[in-house]
């Protein structure tokens, strides 16, 4: 039997490689830690205003997902971010918010049906990516790609409308006040449980989301700031932006107005108020000058 020498470990050194090993172990198995930060682009800025849009088609979607980045200025009471139904009634098809620092979900189905839930711990000023999927088999809140909470599912969901309001303000009870204060990249909307971690993992929420045919309506929001509309990538759905600029702008500097020119004119004639006299001379008759005045120049008149 052959003994071999034995070898520790330097302290320091085993310190460097237990550190190494944690960092890669939470990159692994910690998503929500790894690119939580929104695509390249323009986004939209909320200080009070909200995107208002209409859905004409109230058909009831078999499973709904809702996709976004945020960042709020602050996490301090109820702030609406999407709200799905009809402005006359007591509650809304479909509404996510923040409540005091959580996420909140809130949804109705069947015959008078309403579940609500609320989980995760948002941080003011950092980007959130933000999801929900409702199926059959399960409702599930997702904050940077990890599934925050997890329930049963539903079925007879609501529609997808007919008003969808970003940004919490409107006529009904369950929509006035409460409005978010921030900004917003990236609103998708489907009849469809997405794979939220799937797509998180594969870098999906690292560009433009695309439309397929379960998307209701797809905004990215690269439009440049003093357009008024939230374009719809999928052509279905646009949003209009209500309040103005002060209350709802994409980022950027506000464009200046082009300056108007007038045209330029033709100057007139020359105008001489003291005239030099004209001398002509004859070659057939002596040294003899005659003089000839003349008076301003002037638009030449015409008969009528």
């Amino acid at each position: 039997m052959v003994l071999l020498p034995s070898y520790t470990l330097p302290p320091r050194k085993m310190i460097k490689i237990l550190f190494y090993s944690a960092v890669l172990l939470l990159a692994l198995f910690h998503p929500r830690l790894v690119n939580a930060a929104p695509p390249s682009g323009n986004y939209l800025e909320l200080n009070g205003g909200f995107i208002k849009a209409e859905n004409n088609d109230l058909s009831s979607p078999a499973e709904f997902a809702f996709e976004t980045w945020i960042k709020p200025n602050s996490l301090s009471g109820l702030q609406h971010l999407l709200t799905i139904g009809a402005e006359g009634n007591v509650s809304p098809n479909y509404q996510i918010s923040i409540n005091g620092g959580s996420l909140q979900l809130t949804y109705s189905y069947a015959v008078n049906a309403m579940r609500q839930m609320t989980t995760g711990n948002l941080s003011p000023g950092n980007w959130h990516h933000l999801a929900v999927t409702i199926s059959s088999s399960s409702t599930k809140i997702f904050i940077n790609g990890v599934s925050s909470f997890s329930a049963g599912g539903a079925t007879q969901l609501k529609p997808l409308g007919p008003s969808i309001i970003f940004g919490g303000s409107g006529s009904s009870s369950f929509l006035s006040g409460n409005s978010f204060k921030g900004s917003v990249d990236q609103i998708r909307v489907s009849r469809q449980a997405r794979d939220i971690a799937g797509n998180w993992q594969n870098g999906i929420y690292l560009n433009d989301l695309t439309s397929d045919n379960s998307t209701v309506f797809v905004w990215n929001f690269n439009s440049a700031r003093g357009s008024t509309e939230a374009t719809d990538d999928s052509q279905h759905i646009y949003g209009l932006l209500i309040g103005g600029d002060s209350k709802i702008h994409y980022y950027g500097a506000l464009p200046t107005p082009t300056p108007f020119v007038l045209p330029t004119l033709k100057p007139l004639r020359s105008i001489s108020l003291f005239p030099k006299p004209t001398v002509s001379v004859e070659d057939s008759s002596p040294y003899n000058p005659v003089f000839s005045f003349f008076g301003r120049d002037e638009r030449p008149v015409y008969r009528r």
